[in-house]
């Protein structure tokens, strides 16, 4: 079986700088089990579409509702997760621009952070070689 999920780089411009978001995962969460700063990620329900998911997504977790651009970087990650049962993930990512504030977290998260790009990777949770995460952002900003 396979899941597909999404994940999203949210990020927005002040000041004429790139920030982009994080967001701390709830140590009492007992599906993830993870304690860090990630991007947002999720399951596409149903018929929805990957925009559709990722739209839905940063609303549950953020609260953020002013998403001005959505854009495809043509990249799919696939793994195995124990959370996720088992089936085979594929996780497609997005760039996702924003001119809004976080309204609110989802009990998912307990803070969240906007970062300098510098600031972001050093920071993030990122499963593989950050090499390669600086190669992604660099399809966007």
């Amino acid at each position: 079986m396979i899941k597909k999920k999404i994940l999203a780089i949210v990020y927005r411009k002040k000041n004429n700088k790139e920030e982009i978001l994080v967001l701390k995962q709830n140590a009492t969460d007992k599906i993830h089990q993870a304690v860090g700063f990630y991007v947002i990620t999720g399951a596409v329900e149903g018929n929805e579409s990957s925009t559709d998911a990722v739209k839905r997504e940063i609303k549950e977790e953020t609260g953020v509702k002013n998403i001005i651009n959505i854009q495809d970087l043509e990249t799919v990650f696939e793994y195995k997760h124990p959370a996720e049962g088992d089936c085979l993930c594929q996780e497609y990512c997005f760039a996702v621009l924003v001119d809004d504030e976080v309204r609110h977290l989802s009990k998912e998260h307990t803070e969240y952070r906007w970062l300098s790009i510098e600031d972001f990777i050093e920071t993030v949770y990122w499963y593989g070689d950050k090499s390669d995460l600086k190669k992604l952002l660099d399809k966007f900003i």
